[in-house]
């Protein structure tokens, strides 16, 4: 009987903690979707951008007037930090070519083989060693604009969207 007891309670502690946790997970959800919180977001990705910053104020600026397009850019900054580029762009799309190239030259190899040759062209090329710069500190006003303006005539020019 005893050990009944003690079942008993141990099943109800866990209750307890599992209501706990769920409690505290939506807790944090709600805060974390607060508009407040992606504000803040912002303002952080804008002074991470460094001398960048006058780019990523220019988008905002551009979509003042339109409340959508405003908040996919918001979003985008926002989620800057902590996402990188490699600093040599040029450097970047010529591995890119080339892995291109060999994966068209070479349809039918087995996945395993590709991984190792696209590896070997990084590293003959010296894409493993390049250093990577912060998004918020190299994306332009033209690209960001170029592609919020292109995802959103998508969206609206195309009813399966």
């Amino acid at each position: 009987m005893e050990m009944i007891g003690i079942k008993v309670i141990g099943y109800i502690c866990l209750k307890f903690k599992l209501l706990y946790i769920a409690f505290a997970l939506c807790v944090i959800a709600m805060t974390a979707c607060r508009p407040e919180g992606s504000q803040a977001a912002v303002d952080m990705a804008l002074r991470a951008a460094g001398d960048n910053r006058g780019e990523l104020e220019a988008v905002l600026n551009h979509y003042a007037g339109d409340p959508d397009k405003l908040a996919a850019a918001e979003f985008l900054i926002a989620n800057m930090p902590g996402h990188y580029s490699h600093a040599d762009a040029a450097l970047m799309e010529r591995y890119h070519q080339q892995a291109d190239s060999f994966i068209t030259a070479n349809p039918r190899i087995s996945i395993f083989d590709l991984c190792d040759s696209i590896d070997a062209i990084a590293e003959d090329m010296g894409v493993t060693v390049t250093p990577l710069v912060s998004d918020c500190r190299i994306m332009t006003a033209e690209y960001l604009i170029d592609n919020i303006d292109c995802a959103f005539e998508q969206w609206r020019g195309n009813p399966w969207l």
